[in-house]
């Protein structure tokens, strides 16, 4: 279990490494160096992608194929 004084378990933007931000803000990454404030994290979260429309299969089956002539 981690001590409270490790903070919060964060993901680099740059180099996706993980580490613990030691309750700092700014934050640098130990691995890349780089450095981020807290508005940079809450601001680059991934979205989930959107769920497309299903596909309604009983209006293309109604459908008449059309005849070469």
């Amino acid at each position: 279990m981690p001590k409270e004084e490790w903070g919060v378990k964060r993901l680099c933007i740059k180099c996706k490494s993980k580490f613990y931000d030691l309750n700092m803000d700014p934050m640098t990454c130990p691995e890349c160096g780089a450095s981020f404030s807290l508005d940079e994290f809450l601001g680059n979260k991934v979205k989930a992608p959107k769920e497309s429309a299903p596909i309604n299969k009983e209006k293309e089956e109604e459908q008449e194929p059309i005849a070469d002539n």
